[in-house]
């Protein structure tokens, strides 16, 4: 079993050109269909804070996974950040967990770059347009953004 932390996510990240993260997010959610994705739980604590669980599973690359992100105050002489979250990988088909992975970083990426592919698509598909795209967008439909708006 591997283990990610935040560094090592920051790291690897911040090493790889930031078109990467686009096309990785663009072929997400193009595929969408393809993901089992039950809804997110939530367990609502004291004070606003809270835990949101998110499975899902990817049969075709034999992988299932566990983000649980949770916002808890800060309590006093505390130095971290009030969203934290962790992600489990596991190979589907046997549920042997193949790694535990920081969230925190990997959340704040993918929050991004989902804003600046809605922004491109926005942009490109016009305002009068929007309940067309949008709904084609998550049916799978909106896929190679690039060849449709070149």
């Amino acid at each position: 079993m591997k283990i990610l932390d935040f560094e090592t996510i920051r790291d690897a990240a911040q090493s790889m050109d930031p078109s990467i993260w686009y096309d990785w997010v663009d072929d997400a959610l193009c595929r969408k269909s393809e993901f089992l994705m039950p809804p997110k739980s939530r367990m609502s604590q004291a004070d606003g804070d809270y835990y949101n669980i998110m499975p899902a599973m990817y049969k075709k690359d034999n992988l299932a996974m566990l983000k649980m992100i949770g916002r808890h105050s800060i309590k006093r002489g505390e130095h971290r950040s009030t969203m934290m979250g962790d992600i489990l990988l596991y190979e589907a088909d046997t549920g042997i967990l193949k790694a535990l992975m920081d969230a925190e970083y990997i959340t704040t990426l993918r929050t991004g770059v989902v804003a600046a592919h809605s922004a491109i698509l926005f942009v490109h598909g016009g305002a009068d347009n929007w309940p067309y795209w949008f709904g084609q967008y998550h049916d799978g439909l909106l896929c190679n953004l690039d060849e449709q708006i070149a």
